[in-house]
């Protein structure tokens, strides 16, 4: 959280870029699927903070009914003339934390059982606006990422409807056989309309600069925000690894064993909703270099072909995200936590039996 609170104004620059220039859904340049794009990752950001919201309650409510039906427990103390023992009754409260008041006493055990309910609460609900603020980054990027796939392979449709805006359909140059089953051969190409062409020129290159200015923008979260990731990403693996702890150490039938189970869970989840938005935006920036092939290249100028060329070349590169440039946050950095956990797992079971 201090972290974030430090790199707000970043934060916010970031956010503001998407609320301008060629981040915005243009209804002109890809219609409305680009508003179902964005639509779609807002859905995806919220979801995903909602199934994180959705263990804390679970987690928290677990340790509050635990708590609440437990019957306590007896713990013998000697008097102070060491001549006489008494079985003093502690009530057991959700957390094990210093509270300054005796809380066996009524009401001050219902207001420190609410106080740690309610504290635990909205620090785990704050602690998941933060992940999903986080993830948030790789889920926007990835939406830019499909807006600029959908513009590569319809620029030369978007171009060709323009010109039917601008002329009378009937009396432009299209031929009929370009309507009906695509360009075939130079003889097509001939016939297409300048005016049509001039347009998709203009709007490939308006596809190389949002592709140049996706790639700006993955650079500075990775140049800014790594660190950040880093941190979130390692205090996951190490609440993970005692989380996995307590699990190897409690019975399996007991409620404290499930409550664990659902913090493990948890950090399963946090840790892959970074490696997979991660993934996410490795996969849509080298599906670029297919969508740009996918388009009629051939129907445009020698310099919008070698255009189009260079788009491909570059596009081959991917765009990855890291946590401190210790690792990339893709699936096969996931497994191989998954995989390591597991063996964690198991050897702690085999000490404590």
């Amino acid at each position: 959280m201090a972290v974030i609170m430090h790199q707000k104004s970043k934060i916010r620059t970031f956010y503001q870029s998407l609320e301008s220039g060629y981040f915005l859904p243009n209804y002109e340049r890809g219609g409305s699927e680009e508003f179902r794009i964005i639509a779609n990752a807002i859905w995806q950001s919220n979801m995903q903070t909602y199934v994180f919201y959705t263990f804390v309650t679970v987690i928290v409510a677990n340790r509050g009914f635990y708590a609440g039906f437990d019957k306590g427990y007896f713990i013998t103390l000697t008097s102070a003339n060491g001549n006489e023992t008494i079985d003093k009754h502690y009530k057991l409260m959700p957390y094990t934390t210093w509270i300054p008041f005796d809380t066996n006493v009524n009401p001050y055990y219902e207001i420190g059982f609410a106080y740690q309910i309610v504290s635990a609460l909205i620090y785990g609900l704050l602690i998941g606006t933060c992940d999903s603020f986080i993830a948030g980054f790789m889920v926007h990027i990835k939406a830019q990422l499909l807006i600029l796939k959908n513009s590569c392979r319809s620029y030369i449709h978007v171009a060709k409807v323009k010109t039917q805006v601008n002329h009378d359909f009937q009396k432009s140059t299209f031929s009929k056989r370009y309507l009906d089953n695509g360009l075939k051969s130079n003889e097509d190409v001939k016939k297409l309309n300048p005016e049509t062409l001039i347009y998709a020129k203009r709007y490939f290159r308006d596809c190389i600069i949002h592709h140049q200015q996706i790639i700006k923008l993955v650079e500075i979260v990775e140049s800014e925000f790594n660190y950040l990731m880093l941190i979130q990403f390692l205090g996951s693996l190490l609440l993970l690894c005692l989380s996995l702890f307590q699990l190897s150490i409690n019975d399996i039938r007991s409620t404290r064993f499930f409550s664990m189970l659902c913090f493990a869970c948890l950090m399963l989840f946090q840790l892959l909703i970074f490696c997979w938005n991660g993934n996410e935006v490795l996969v849509e920036s080298l599906e670029i270099a297919f969508a740009a092939y996918d388009s009629d290249w051939f129907v445009c100028d020698i310099a919008t072909q070698k255009a189009v060329v260079l788009v491909i070349q570059r596009a081959q590169r991917a765009l990855q995200l890291s946590a401190g440039k210790f690792a990339y946050l893709t699936l096969e950095t996931y497994m191989s936590i998954l995989r390591a956990s597991g063996s964690y797992y198991m050897v702690l079971r085999k000490v404590n039996e």
